[in-house]
């Protein structure tokens, strides 16, 4: 079958991690046709590394896009009814454009279709898991006003109908929407039609120094309490992540001692 899905990835100066978020695209249960990098004016190994995947790069030597602007870059070379919009920092799960693509197909009228994020913070030379990115069910029930009100669609963790995205004029950018350019674009998707969800964690939103994230994001409590022994719900799903890894991923330490192989990305000690 060919893919009708397109990945579009803005980037500036991430060439490490973007090496880590280009290799689990390409590890996809089902790839994508096409892989865009947006470089907003990277002076590092970003073309480079772009290269050694075989993606298109659409690249503004100067810089100035800014997130948007270049999700906006990419967003005009897409050739495919679907499109993700994956940061260069994050990652996504094996299985993750296979489930969000199927749960689309299932509803015609929907503009996309989101899943959940698992957060891991970079400490000490280390990925720790720290929480998730999803709706309660509470907001599911109510949407697509609750999405109104709060922004629980992960950044990375959405199937776009590209004529949905087009008709919506793209992401908003400068300097009214820092911060806001996804919560924007997923509203106004919202208002033409109601999103559906994939109720399973397909993405990893990695934070870090780097890191331009909302400093109003907040997580949802709906996975706050989970096994007998106060592990969290969305520890125990990061864990059993970690089942499903592979031999050359490095292992990292959880609270309390549990030691897990994880998939997300090969983590290295370098961010």
């Amino acid at each position: 079958m060919d893919s009708d899905v397109s990945v579009v990835i803005p980037t500036r100066d991430r060439a490490g991690l973007l090496r880590q978020t280009l290799r689990s695209v390409r590890e996809q249960t089902f790839p994508p046709a096409d892989i865009i990098v947006a470089d907003d004016g990277s002076r590092d190994n970003t073309a480079i590394v772009a290269d050694d995947f075989s993606c298109r790069r659409v690249h503004n030597p100067d810089g100035g896009w800014g997130a948007a602007g270049a999700r906006n870059a990419g967003l005009e070379q897409v050739r495919t009814p679907f499109v993700v919009f994956l940061d260069s920092d994050d990652l996504l799960l094996p299985g993750a454009i296979a489930a969000l693509r199927s749960r689309l197909l299932s509803e015609p009228a929907a503009p996309f279709a989101f899943g959940r994020a698992l957060i891991a913070r970079f400490v000490d030379g280390r990925w720790v898991p720290e929480g998730l990115i999803a709706p309660a069910r509470s907001e599911l029930a109510a949407l697509p006003s609750a999405l109104f009100a709060r922004n629980f669609v992960p950044s990375s963790g959405a199937l776009v109908r590209i004529e949905e995205a087009r008709a919506v004029g793209g992401f908003l950018s400068g300097a009214e929407s820092y911060y806001n350019e996804d919560f924007y674009f997923w509203v106004h998707l919202a208002l033409r039609d109601v999103p559906v969800h994939v109720p399973t964690i397909v993405s990893v939103y990695r934070v870090h120094a780097g890191t331009a994230s909302s400093p109003l994001l907040t997580m949802t409590t709906s996975w706050s309490t989970g096994s007998g022994d106060g592990t969290p719900r969305w520890l125990q799903g990061w864990r059993r992540i970690s089942a499903a890894g592979c031999a050359s991923t490095p292992s990292m330490r959880f609270t309390g001692g549990t030691r897990c192989r994880l998939f997300v990305g090969r983590l290295r000690s370098s961010a």
